[in-house]
């Protein structure tokens, strides 16, 4: 959807289990849906996606998503990039969503905030995210903490660590450790190692 592509690359981890999917709504890869990304005009991009209503879900609605973009998501063009998107009854929520991410020398910064609330009023939350990655020679250091804020419900805090290692143009190793606290629920702590090869 155009909310979930407005993050540009300010989730450091996503894809991985520190992923900001596990504490925000809206990261949604929907089917039945068309989407529409504009050219850029001094830089801005519109970005809106149509999903259609699931007839198989009583009640269910079509929704709607749409961004606006500034700058460039992998900071190469631009030093900075920054969105706001928001969807209406995608995946039976409405979430709205501000994004920014710089580079500062060899630092990227990215910063996150987010409301959401199920369509049928029955929970309210918002919360933000802050990320950090440092580039020294072939390694990337990355550092995010994300909290989502549920009203009259439990807390949701996730941190993670990890570090990249480019071996070549293609090749990457990776580690990472994420911990996420839940409140009442069952805390969990993921320790991972891996290898990207881009062909």
């Amino acid at each position: 959807t155009a909310l979930k592509q407005s993050q540009g690359k300010v989730d450091l981890f996503s894809d991985l289990e520190g992923d900001i999917k596990n504490a925000f709504k809206g990261e949604n890869r929907m089917g039945s849906s068309v989407s529409y990304a504009s050219n850029s005009y001094q830089g801005f991009k519109l970005l809106a996606t149509f999903v259609a209503e699931d007839s198989d879900s009583a009640g269910a609605e079509n929704g709607y998503s749409m961004a606006v973009t500034y700058g460039d998501a992998a900071l190469k063009k631009s030093a900075i990039y920054a969105a706001i998107a928001a969807d209406s009854e995608v995946n039976g929520y409405d979430v709205v969503r501000a994004s920014v991410q710089g580079k500062v020398a060899d630092f990227k910064l990215g910063a996150m905030y987010q409301t959401q609330e199920k369509v049928d009023g029955s929970s309210e939350a918002d919360g933000y995210l802050l990320s950090a990655a440092y580039t020294m020679a072939s390694n990337t250091f990355k550092l995010q903490y994300q909290a989502m804020d549920f009203k009259g419900s439990d807390d949701k805090t996730a941190i993670s660590a990890g570090v990249d290692h480019q071996l070549n143009k293609n090749t990457k190793l990776f580690g990472f450790y994420s911990n996420f606290d839940m409140d009442n629920n069952v805390d969990q702590d993921y320790l991972g190692v891996g290898i990207e090869y881009k062909f």
